[in-house]
C-alpha cells in the first residue's frame, strides 16, 4: 500500500494479526504526538504483536514520513494457510521473526547503555 506524508499506516490498538515491512520511503513511530522512532526501507514492524497475537503498540501509531511511502502487509491468516501447505517454511519463518526481535532488544540495550554512560560522564564532569 502507498501512503502520503503523515498518513496513518497502523493505528494503536489495531487487532489485525499482520506483519509490515517498509519497502519505500520511511515511517515514524508516534506516541502522544511525539516522534519516538523511525522506520526505514527494509524495517519490519508488528513482529511482537504478531507473535503474541496482541493489539498494536498500546498508544503508538505508525505514520508515513514521506509522500509515496510504501508498506507491505502480510496477514497471519495467509501465513497459516501457507504453513499448512509448506510446513518446512514455518520454522525458518519464526527463526526470522526471533532474529528481528533479538535485534530490536539489542538496539534497546545499547541505547540504554549509552544513556547510562552519558549520565556517568556528566556526573564525573560535575565532580571535577
Amino acid at each position: 500500500t502507498t501512503y502520503q506524508n503523515q498518513q496513518t499506516v497502523l493505528q494503536s490498538n489495531s487487532s489485525i494479526r499482520a506483519l509490515y515491512k517498509v519497502t519505500a520511503g520511511c515511517c515514524t513511530i508516534v506516541k502522544k504526538n511525539e516522534v519516538v522512532g523511525t522506520l526505514t526501507v527494509g524495517d519490519v514492524f508488528g513482529v511482537l504483536e504478531f507473535v503474541l497475537n496482541s493489539p498494536v503498540y498500546g498508544d503508538c501509531e505508525i505514520k508515513a514520513a514521506k509522500d509515496q511511502t510504501k508498506v507491505s502487509r502480510i496477514e497471519g491468516y495467509y501465513l497459516d494457510v501457507l504453513f499448512s501447505y509448506k510446513p518446512d517454511l514455518c520454522g525458518r519463518f519464526y527463526h526470522y521473526l526471533a532474529k528481528q526481535l533479538s535485534n530490536k532488544l539489542q538496539d534497546l540495550y545499547e541505547t540504554q547503555m549509552e544513556k547510562q554512560m552519558e549520565v556517568v560522564i556528566n556526573f564525573m564532569e560535575l565532580m571535577s
